[in-house]
């Protein structure tokens, strides 16, 4: 939080009797990672500080305990004074906030954008999975000629796949897939917003 009142305290008409309050948004990664949108407003200045999305962050409660990870969703509505301190609900302070951002991946790799591509070929080939730009430089995966573009995620999201087994086995008989574990799959998946069906293991009964 040393950042954020380092840029409050530039503000015009700036006091340090002011507080800001800790405003949250929760925000879904087409990977189906859930994070949460951070801003420090205030109102009395009409200024509002964004950080990175984040899951948790670590703050001191007690000099004792030292650093302790709390989730996130625990600053949602908290106070910040200019001297640094952040007021929870329930009257709880936290000092030295450390708000910890969410890792998300910039792009695919080129073993994980093979398989999303079999995968759509296989499973899904008359879907509009890839949305096409005018730009030579991007290659369509599934063709070698005339069309190019990049993978559409939203529609990703929506498909519907069968099990993480099934996917396995089918990619495995097709010819030219090659070789890819099954957690190298799985990862590529859920790295891209895709999420194969789910099997229910009964229970044994006693």
């Amino acid at each position: 939080m040393a950042d954020v009142i380092d840029v409050l305290q530039r503000l015009p008409n700036f006091s340090e009797s002011r507080e800001a309050v800790v405003r949250l948004a929760p925000l879904k990664l087409p990977s189906g990672q859930g994070t949460t949108l951070i801003q420090i407003v205030c109102e009395a200045q009409g200024f509002a500080v964004s950080l990175p999305s984040a899951g948790y962050f670590w703050g001191v409660r007690n000099p004792v305990l030292g650093l302790e990870r709390f989730e996130i969703l625990r600053l949602d509505g908290a106070k910040l004074d200019m001297a640094g301190n952040v007021a929870l609900q329930r009257a709880t302070i936290i000092h030295s906030v450390q708000v910890v951002p969410t890792f998300v991946p910039l792009k695919l790799t080129q073993t994980e954008e093979r398989i999303i591509a079999w995968v759509i070929h296989r499973f899904h080939p008359r879907k509009r999975c890839f949305r096409y730009f005018p730009n030579p430089e991007i290659p369509h995966p599934l063709r070698r000629r005339a069309k190019l573009g990049g993978l559409d995620y939203g529609t990703l999201r929506s498909l519907e796949l069968p099990s993480l087994k099934e996917i396995e086995y089918a990619l495995k008989e097709m010819d030219g897939f090659g070789d890819c574990s099954r957690q190298t799959i799985a990862s590529a998946l859920a790295k891209s917003g895709m999420r194969p069906r789910r099997i229910r293991r009964s229970r044994k009964r006693i």
